[in-house]
């Protein structure tokens, strides 16, 4: 008898690419979200019932519902679910179990992992071993999101952000690093350093574990794991490092020193010392798979990066437009020191923060790390469900940064952001869109108007 599953935030990138996996197995599915996006038209396209707003009569009589995190408990189609004693399932839960069949690959962290996941990803396709992948983000070469390879790896991405990356055993694991994300969630660094370290208990005891050394918290929390451990990082002190780094706008070269006393030179089409990071952990990873060192020199050159990761608008009579997901202090800063590798005459940033409680909690790192370019435009919290929380807001950080630097940095109300730069961005400008929540329309509709 075929399966039959409802999920709730179809057109997310996380559900939405469960989905499609659901589908490649077999599995028939609905789905509802809130508008028509891109993954809910893939979907359609693919044979799924996709439905646009919440309702409880969405909900027939699927043997699961698995839900997003970011879906409340009051939503009409949970409680409908409820009413119904339909069994209820996390996003997260539900791939855990879709890939235990697999030997898997899991890619966990507060930030990078989308990128690692992908190049793993790459990596192995390249190298002929056909993995099945769920990567949180679109990856651009080959615009997917989920692969349905027949080999024996399982490469996905592991949400943190709800402790759903609990629920992984996997044979196999890179993390990122291990830094504050997730306030709501976590409250405090001290729970978060908990789950990473539960997380790490669980890799397979024949299993290995690739970490990134420079990061202190992480290297703490992976002496404890007792299979085979990797460090990488741009330190030498670490099992595998790179130096030698050559930043030249998108193309990165650097030397790869491995745990055997090899060492290599690779090239990447994606900018920025964050992603020599990725780069470190998804080729230590792929060679102990055994995959050649010729497969990863052409599998990192041919990798184009994912959607929203230092996203390429174009150049429009001297003004670049780039858009990036960055949304935590650490994230922007890395960023920020890509697109200064530009070398253009003014690095422009439209900040749109992303959640109440992390514009809350980092508003100090906030202030810092955004007076790193040259002229700065701040537009409203997206608040991706959260209630506003106290005083909170984008002018109050905006004149914040006004107070340490005059001049610099304005507020903008989102509607008016396209017209503001379009009166004032000149020539040399280098664009830079920052955010996790809608920000990137602003990139897409302002190079429109610039190639007009």
């Amino acid at each position: 008898m075929t399966k039959y599953y409802h999920l709730i935030g179809i057109g997310g990138i996380g559900v939405g690419t469960l989905a499609l996996l659901f589908l490649d197995n077999g599995i028939s599915i609905s789905g509802s979200d809130l508008a028509d996006n891109d993954m809910t038209r893939l979907l359609r396209d693919r044979g799924a019932k996709i439905f646009i707003g919440h309702l409880a009569e969405n909900i027939s009589n699927p043997d699961c519902v698995i839900c997003s995190s970011a879906i409340s408990q009051d939503n009409p189609e949970i409680i409908e679910a409820k009413k119904k004693k339909i069994l209820i399932k996390k996003r997260g839960q539900a791939l855990a179990e879709l890939v235990e069949e697999k030997e898997t690959i899991i890619i966990a962290g507060a930030h990078g992992k989308t990128t690692t996941s992908a190049l793993v990803a790459h990596i192995l396709s390249i190298a002929g071993l056909d993995p099945a992948a769920a990567i949180g983000g679109v990856v651009k070469t080959g615009q997917y999101s989920s692969l349905c390879g027949k080999g024996k790896h399982f490469v996905a991405e592991a949400d943190e952000s709800d402790g759903s990356f609990l629920y992984f055993h996997p044979k196999q694991a890179i993390i990122t690093n291990a830094d504050f994300e997730h306030v709501d969630f976590y409250k405090n660094l001290e729970n978060l350093i908990d789950a990473y370290k539960k997380f790490i208990s669980q890799i397979h005891e024949n299993g290995s574990l690739f970490y990134c050394g420079d990061d202190k918290t992480l290297n703490q929390l992976a002496q404890e794991f007792k299979g085979s451990k990797t460090s990488y990082g741009l330190d030498s002190s670490n099992d595998i490092f790179a130096d030698e780094i050559i930043s030249n706008g998108f193309k990165t070269k650097f030397c790869y020193h491995g745990k055997e006393q090899d060492s290599f030179e690779f090239e990447l089409n994606i900018p920025g010392y964050h992603n020599i990071l990725n780069a470190l952990g998804a080729i230590g990873m792929s060679l102990s798979l055994g995959v050649s060192v010729e497969n990863i020199k052409k599998s990192l050159e041919t990798f184009q990066g994912v959607e929203r990761r230092f996203s390429w608008h174009g150049d429009f009579k001297g003004v670049c437009v780039v858009d990036d997901y960055a949304h935590h202090p650490k994230e922007i800063a890395v960023t920020l020191k890509a697109a200064k590798n530009f070398k253009k005459k003014r690095v422009v940033v439209v900040f749109q923060p992303h959640r109440f409680s992390r514009t809350s909690h980092f508003k100090d790192e906030f202030v810092d790390v955004l007076q790193n370019c040259d002229q700065l435009i701040i537009t409203d919290i997206y608040s991706a469900s959260e209630k506003p929380q106290g005083q909170i807001s984008a002018s109050m950080i905006c004149d914040e940064i006004s107070q340490k630097r005059e001049n610099f940095a304005v507020y903008q109300e989102y509607d008016c952001i396209v017209d503001y730069l379009l009166e004032n961005s000149v020539e040399g400008d280098f664009v830079l869109f920052l955010g996790a929540g809608n920000i990137n329309r602003l990139a897409k509709k302002l190079s429109e108007q610039l190639a007009g």
